[in-house]
């Protein structure tokens, strides 16, 4: 992450769209990383909103996000509902990203935890417009989608996911339901594969910020559509 060879497509669309000013949902922010990027980016006038439910993790950000005081954390999770909810941590101690609210086979230390939907939280602290919104939470993005409903319709935010169909798989979900859902409210989507060509994350856009596509795709050259459509007349790659 330190060394700038993390998810660089992340980094180069948030470079490409993230203005001075802006306002951005980290959620599933981990131990801060996007939240730092994206707190440099869009500055002291901006805002950036981590959601992070593992203690450890939270600890963390804190640090990490110390030299950023428009960075906002909170200590719950995302979802469709509100209240508490099982978090399932990590299973290796080595890898500390792996925590998710979807139940798993795996044997994994649970615990109770606050959880909210965007919708309910927006209501709650009064955020009166959302820019950009980064969605990695190990299978639970379908459900973090529902509980947004008036965001994507009223705040019009872009929104970045993680497409992993195994972690999506236990939650009954696929990348098909999140692309139905987000055209449902008149997104375009696209993604942005790795090296052998697999969806690895989808960039969803409103579609009357398509002017919006050009700029991405003059960082991000290994982008797809989420559809059987002309990615020239999404993103604007030859």
């Amino acid at each position: 992450m330190w060394a700038g060879c993390y998810e660089p497509e992340l980094i180069a669309i948030l470079r490409s769209i993230l203005t001075p000013g802006m306002v951005v949902l980290d959620v599933g922010a981990h131990v801060g990383f996007f939240s730092v990027v994206a707190a440099a980016l869009v500055g002291p006038k901006g805002m950036v909103c981590g959601f992070e439910p593992d203690p450890d993790n939270l600890r963390r950000i804190v640090t990490n996000t110390s030299g950023y005081g428009w960075v906002r954390l909170y200590a719950t999770a995302v979802s469709d509902s509100n209240g508490e909810i099982t978090f399932y941590k990590s299973p290796l101690n080595s890898e500390s990203g792996w925590g998710t609210i979807t139940k798993t086979d795996e044997r994994r230390t649970s615990i109770q935890v606050a959880v909210t939907s965007l919708d309910e939280w927006r209501k709650s602290n009064g955020i009166s417009r959302i820019d950009f919104v980064k969605l990695d939470i190990e299978g639970a993005e379908h459900r973090v989608l529902r509980g947004a409903s008036l965001i994507l319709q009223e705040s019009r935010p872009m929104v970045f996911l993680e497409i992993n169909e195994v972690c999506l798989f236990r939650d009954g979900k696929s990348a098909k339901d999140i692309i139905r859902l987000l055209r449902g409210y008149s997104y375009w989507i696209g993604y942005v594969v790795n090296r052998h060509d697999v969806p690895q994350a989808a960039l969803a856009i409103p579609e009357e910020k398509k002017d919006v596509c050009d700029r991405i795709a003059r960082t991000v050259s290994q982008v797809r559509t989420a559809e059987s459509q002309d990615i020239a007349a999404i993103l604007g790659v030859q």
